[in-house]
Protein backbone atom coordinates (compact mmCIF):
# COMPACT_ATOMS: atom_id res chain seq x y z
CA UNK A 1 0.00 0.00 0.00
CA UNK A 2 1.39 3.33 -1.06
CA UNK A 3 1.16 5.58 2.00
CA UNK A 4 1.56 8.82 0.08
CA UNK A 5 -1.35 8.01 -2.13
CA UNK A 6 -3.56 7.06 0.74
CA UNK A 7 -2.38 9.91 3.05
CA UNK A 8 -5.48 11.99 3.76
CA UNK A 9 -3.37 14.89 5.11
CA UNK A 10 -0.99 15.15 2.20
CA UNK A 11 -2.86 17.90 0.46
CA UNK A 12 -3.32 19.75 3.73
CA UNK A 13 0.41 19.62 4.47
CA UNK A 14 1.19 20.81 0.97
CA UNK A 15 -1.12 23.79 1.38
CA UNK A 16 0.41 24.55 4.76
CA UNK A 17 3.88 24.53 3.24
CA UNK A 18 2.73 26.92 0.52
CA UNK A 19 1.21 29.21 3.13
CA UNK A 20 4.39 29.17 5.23
CA UNK A 21 6.50 29.94 2.19
CA UNK A 22 4.17 32.76 1.14
CA UNK A 23 4.29 34.24 4.62
CA UNK A 24 8.04 33.85 4.90
CA UNK A 25 8.82 35.74 1.70
CA UNK A 26 6.91 38.99 2.65
CA UNK A 27 8.60 39.05 6.03
CA UNK A 28 11.99 38.84 4.40
CA UNK A 29 10.94 41.55 1.95
CA UNK A 30 9.66 43.74 4.77
CA UNK A 31 12.92 43.30 6.67
CA UNK A 32 14.86 44.12 3.54
CA UNK A 33 12.81 47.29 3.00
CA UNK A 34 13.26 48.25 6.65
CA UNK A 35 17.01 47.89 6.32
CA UNK A 36 17.02 49.96 3.14
CA UNK A 37 14.88 52.62 4.81
CA UNK A 38 17.16 52.75 7.83
CA UNK A 39 20.13 53.12 5.52
CA UNK A 40 18.46 56.00 3.67
CA UNK A 41 17.38 57.64 6.92
CA UNK A 42 20.84 57.31 8.40
CA UNK A 43 22.34 58.98 5.36
CA UNK A 44 19.70 61.75 5.47
CA UNK A 45 20.19 62.29 9.20
CA UNK A 46 23.93 62.51 8.77
CA UNK A 47 23.46 65.04 5.98
CA UNK A 48 20.96 67.04 8.04
CA UNK A 49 23.22 67.07 11.10
CA UNK A 50 26.11 68.18 8.93
CA UNK A 51 24.00 70.96 7.45
CA UNK A 52 22.91 72.03 10.93
CA UNK A 53 26.52 72.23 12.06
CA UNK A 54 27.41 74.27 8.99
CA UNK A 55 24.42 76.58 9.52
CA UNK A 56 25.29 77.06 13.18
CA UNK A 57 28.84 77.89 12.23
CA UNK A 58 27.66 80.42 9.66
CA UNK A 59 25.30 82.02 12.18
CA UNK A 60 27.89 82.23 14.92
CA UNK A 61 30.54 83.78 12.72
CA UNK A 62 28.77 87.16 12.09
CA UNK A 63 27.90 87.44 15.77
CA UNK A 64 31.51 86.83 16.69
CA UNK A 65 32.52 89.52 14.21
CA UNK A 66 29.84 91.87 15.53
CA UNK A 67 30.89 91.25 19.11
CA UNK A 68 34.49 91.92 18.20
CA UNK A 69 33.51 95.14 16.41
CA UNK A 70 31.50 96.22 19.45
CA UNK A 71 34.45 95.58 21.74
CA UNK A 72 36.72 97.49 19.38
CA UNK A 73 34.26 100.41 19.33
CA UNK A 74 34.21 100.47 23.12
CA UNK A 75 38.00 100.48 23.15
CA UNK A 76 38.05 103.36 20.66
CA UNK A 77 35.41 105.33 22.60
CA UNK A 78 37.11 104.96 25.95
CA UNK A 79 39.44 107.99 25.55
CA UNK A 80 36.45 110.14 24.50
CA UNK A 81 34.34 108.88 27.40
CA UNK A 82 37.20 109.54 29.81
CA UNK A 83 37.56 113.07 28.43
CA UNK A 84 33.82 113.79 28.72
CA UNK A 85 33.73 112.46 32.26
CA UNK A 86 36.69 114.66 33.08
CA UNK A 87 34.96 117.71 31.60
CA UNK A 88 31.76 116.88 33.47
CA UNK A 89 33.71 116.74 36.70
CA UNK A 90 35.27 120.12 35.91
CA UNK A 91 31.86 121.65 35.12
CA UNK A 92 30.33 120.24 38.28
CA UNK A 93 33.20 121.52 40.40
CA UNK A 94 32.93 124.95 38.77
CA UNK A 95 29.18 125.40 38.47
CA UNK A 96 27.43 122.54 40.21
CA UNK A 97 24.97 119.96 38.97
CA UNK A 98 22.37 120.53 36.23
CA UNK A 99 19.52 121.24 38.70
CA UNK A 100 21.72 123.80 40.41
CA UNK A 101 22.61 125.36 37.06
CA UNK A 102 18.93 125.61 36.13
CA UNK A 103 18.11 127.11 39.49
CA UNK A 104 20.86 129.67 39.10
CA UNK A 105 19.81 130.49 35.53
CA UNK A 106 16.22 130.89 36.68
CA UNK A 107 17.36 133.25 39.44
CA UNK A 108 19.38 135.36 36.97
CA UNK A 109 16.40 135.43 34.62
CA UNK A 110 14.05 136.60 37.38
CA UNK A 111 16.49 139.33 38.37
CA UNK A 112 16.65 140.48 34.76
CA UNK A 113 12.85 140.75 34.65
CA UNK A 114 12.72 142.60 37.98
CA UNK A 115 15.30 145.07 36.74
CA UNK A 116 13.37 145.71 33.53
CA UNK A 117 10.15 146.28 35.46
CA UNK A 118 11.94 148.65 37.83
CA UNK A 119 13.28 150.61 34.85
CA UNK A 120 9.82 150.76 33.21
CA UNK A 121 11.16 148.76 30.28
CA UNK A 122 9.54 145.77 28.58
CA UNK A 123 11.71 142.64 28.64
CA UNK A 124 12.26 141.31 25.15
CA UNK A 125 13.29 137.92 23.78
CA UNK A 126 16.12 139.45 21.75
CA UNK A 127 17.98 140.75 24.79
CA UNK A 128 20.32 138.20 26.32
CA UNK A 129 19.43 138.19 29.99
CA UNK A 130 22.93 136.89 30.77
CA UNK A 131 24.19 140.38 29.97
CA UNK A 132 22.40 141.47 33.13
CA UNK A 133 23.94 138.77 35.31
CA UNK A 134 24.77 140.32 38.65
CA UNK A 135 23.69 143.81 37.52
CA UNK A 136 20.53 143.69 39.61
CA UNK A 137 22.39 143.36 42.93
CA UNK A 138 24.92 145.97 41.81
CA UNK A 139 22.06 148.24 40.78
CA UNK A 140 20.41 147.95 44.19
CA UNK A 141 23.67 148.30 46.12
CA UNK A 142 25.34 151.17 44.22
CA UNK A 143 22.66 153.69 43.52
CA UNK A 144 19.95 153.61 40.93
CA UNK A 145 20.70 156.82 39.05
CA UNK A 146 24.28 155.92 38.18
CA UNK A 147 23.38 152.40 37.09
CA UNK A 148 20.29 153.38 35.13
CA UNK A 149 22.29 155.26 32.53
CA UNK A 150 24.71 152.35 32.09
CA UNK A 151 21.90 149.83 31.72
CA UNK A 152 19.99 152.05 29.30
CA UNK A 153 23.13 152.34 27.20
CA UNK A 154 23.55 148.57 27.28
CA UNK A 155 20.01 148.21 25.96
CA UNK A 156 20.52 150.77 23.20
CA UNK A 157 23.76 149.09 22.15
CA UNK A 158 21.97 145.75 21.88
CA UNK A 159 19.10 146.98 19.71
CA UNK A 160 20.95 148.30 16.70
CA UNK A 161 19.07 149.60 13.67
CA UNK A 162 19.46 146.32 11.77
CA UNK A 163 17.53 144.51 14.51
CA UNK A 164 14.72 147.04 14.41
CA UNK A 165 14.51 146.65 10.63
CA UNK A 166 14.34 142.86 11.01
CA UNK A 167 11.36 143.18 13.36
CA UNK A 168 9.56 145.34 10.82
CA UNK A 169 10.35 142.86 8.03
CA UNK A 170 8.75 140.14 10.13
CA UNK A 171 5.65 142.27 10.71
CA UNK A 172 5.23 142.59 6.94
CA UNK A 173 4.91 138.81 6.62
CA UNK A 174 1.89 138.64 8.95
CA UNK A 175 -1.37 138.69 7.03
CA UNK A 176 -3.61 140.29 9.64
CA UNK A 177 -1.18 143.23 9.95
CA UNK A 178 -1.45 144.10 6.26
CA UNK A 179 -3.87 147.00 6.78
CA UNK A 180 -1.52 148.54 9.37
CA UNK A 181 1.77 148.13 7.48
CA UNK A 182 1.80 151.69 6.10
CA UNK A 183 1.42 153.05 9.65
CA UNK A 184 4.08 150.70 11.03
CA UNK A 185 6.44 151.62 8.19
CA UNK A 186 6.06 155.29 9.02
CA UNK A 187 6.74 154.68 12.71
CA UNK A 188 9.88 152.61 12.09
CA UNK A 189 11.16 155.08 9.48
CA UNK A 190 10.69 157.91 11.97
CA UNK A 191 12.61 155.95 14.60
CA UNK A 192 15.52 155.16 12.28
CA UNK A 193 15.71 158.80 11.19
CA UNK A 194 15.59 160.15 14.75
CA UNK A 195 12.02 161.50 14.85
CA UNK A 196 11.10 159.85 18.11
CA UNK A 197 7.97 161.90 18.93
CA UNK A 198 6.48 160.82 15.62
CA UNK A 199 7.67 157.23 15.99
CA UNK A 200 5.91 156.87 19.36
CA UNK A 201 2.70 158.76 18.61
CA UNK A 202 2.28 156.79 15.38
CA UNK A 203 2.88 153.36 16.91
CA UNK A 204 1.25 153.74 20.33
CA UNK A 205 -2.40 153.66 19.12
CA UNK A 206 -1.63 150.48 17.15
CA UNK A 207 -0.93 148.64 20.41
CA UNK A 208 -4.50 149.11 21.52
CA UNK A 209 -5.70 148.41 17.98
CA UNK A 210 -4.08 144.97 17.63
CA UNK A 211 -5.10 143.83 21.12
CA UNK A 212 -8.75 144.71 20.47
CA UNK A 213 -8.70 143.32 16.92
CA UNK A 214 -7.23 139.97 17.91
CA UNK A 215 -9.62 139.82 20.84
CA UNK A 216 -12.58 140.20 18.46
CA UNK A 217 -13.98 142.95 20.67
CA UNK A 218 -16.36 145.57 19.26
CA UNK A 219 -18.02 148.67 20.64
CA UNK A 220 -16.77 150.80 23.49
CA UNK A 221 -13.67 149.37 25.18
CA UNK A 222 -12.98 150.53 28.71
CA UNK A 223 -9.64 150.74 30.49
CA UNK A 224 -10.70 147.70 32.50
CA UNK A 225 -11.41 145.73 29.33
CA UNK A 226 -8.04 146.68 27.82
CA UNK A 227 -6.37 145.43 30.96
CA UNK A 228 -8.30 142.16 30.83
CA UNK A 229 -7.42 141.58 27.19
CA UNK A 230 -3.75 142.24 27.90
CA UNK A 231 -3.77 139.84 30.83
CA UNK A 232 -5.38 137.18 28.63
CA UNK A 233 -2.63 137.50 26.03
CA UNK A 234 0.25 137.73 28.52
CA UNK A 235 -0.65 134.83 30.78
CA UNK A 236 2.25 132.40 30.37
CA UNK A 237 3.65 131.53 33.81
CA UNK A 238 6.61 129.36 32.78
CA UNK A 239 9.92 129.68 34.61
CA UNK A 240 11.58 131.31 31.62
CA UNK A 241 8.62 133.28 30.30
CA UNK A 242 8.69 137.07 30.01
CA UNK A 243 4.90 137.41 30.02
CA UNK A 244 4.51 138.37 33.67
CA UNK A 245 7.06 141.20 33.44
CA UNK A 246 5.71 142.43 30.08
CA UNK A 247 2.20 142.40 31.54
CA UNK A 248 3.34 144.60 34.43
CA UNK A 249 4.89 147.00 31.92
CA UNK A 250 1.64 147.13 29.96
CA UNK A 251 -0.58 147.73 32.98
CA UNK A 252 1.69 150.00 35.04
CA UNK A 253 3.37 151.91 32.23
CA UNK A 254 1.29 151.93 29.03
CA UNK A 255 -2.14 151.94 30.72
CA UNK A 256 -1.04 154.24 33.53
CA UNK A 257 -3.79 156.77 34.24
CA UNK A 258 -3.12 160.47 34.72
CA UNK A 259 -4.79 163.77 35.48
CA UNK A 260 -3.96 167.00 33.71
CA UNK A 261 -1.76 169.22 35.81
CA UNK A 262 -0.32 166.36 37.88
CA UNK A 263 3.11 164.74 37.62
CA UNK A 264 3.22 162.05 34.95
CA UNK A 265 4.92 158.98 36.39
CA UNK A 266 5.05 156.71 33.37
CA UNK A 267 7.47 157.44 30.50
CA UNK A 268 5.09 155.80 28.00
CA UNK A 269 1.59 156.51 29.27
CA UNK A 270 -0.77 156.04 26.36
CA UNK A 271 -3.30 158.43 27.88
CA UNK A 272 -0.85 161.17 28.82
CA UNK A 273 0.80 161.13 25.38
CA UNK A 274 -2.29 160.86 23.18
CA UNK A 275 -4.23 163.39 25.27
CA UNK A 276 -1.39 165.87 24.94
CA UNK A 277 -0.37 166.04 28.59
CA UNK A 278 3.10 164.51 28.17
CA UNK A 279 5.41 166.56 25.93
CA UNK A 280 8.71 165.00 26.98
CA UNK A 281 8.25 161.49 25.65
CA UNK A 282 10.16 161.90 22.38
CA UNK A 283 13.57 160.32 22.95
CA UNK A 284 15.24 157.24 21.50
CA UNK A 285 15.02 154.95 24.53
CA UNK A 286 11.31 155.65 24.89
CA UNK A 287 10.67 154.96 21.22
CA UNK A 288 12.57 151.69 21.65
CA UNK A 289 10.30 150.84 24.60
CA UNK A 290 7.30 151.24 22.34
CA UNK A 291 8.75 149.22 19.45
CA UNK A 292 9.92 146.30 21.61
CA UNK A 293 6.60 146.08 23.43
CA UNK A 294 4.74 146.14 20.11
CA UNK A 295 7.02 143.43 18.70
CA UNK A 296 6.50 141.23 21.76
CA UNK A 297 2.74 141.60 21.44
CA UNK A 298 2.90 140.70 17.75
CA UNK A 299 4.71 137.46 18.52
CA UNK A 300 2.14 136.58 21.18
CA UNK A 301 -0.95 137.62 19.24
CA UNK A 302 0.17 135.89 16.08
CA UNK A 303 -0.13 132.62 17.96
CA UNK A 304 -3.55 133.44 19.44
CA UNK A 305 -6.27 132.39 17.01
CA UNK A 306 -9.23 132.34 19.35
CA UNK A 307 -11.70 134.81 20.79
CA UNK A 308 -10.09 136.38 23.83
CA UNK A 309 -13.48 137.68 24.89
CA UNK A 310 -14.83 134.17 25.48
Amino acid sequence: MNWDQNDPYKEFRRQQAVIRQAFKNPVREWKRQQQALESVLNISMRKMMKQQREFKSLMESPFRDLQEQHLQLLRNMKPIADYLNQQQDIIQRSFGTVPKLLKKASKDFEQYKKLMVKLNFPPHHDMDYKDFKGIYEFYIANGEEEMEEKIYQLILNNYVDSKIKSYYENWKTIGWLKKRIAILDESITNYLEGRYHSAISTLLPQIEGIIIERGNVTGYVSQKELKRLGEEVLKDTGSFSLDDAVKLFYIDCVLDSFKHGQIIKSPLSRHAILHGADTKYGYKLNALRCILFFDYLILKLNGVNRNLDS
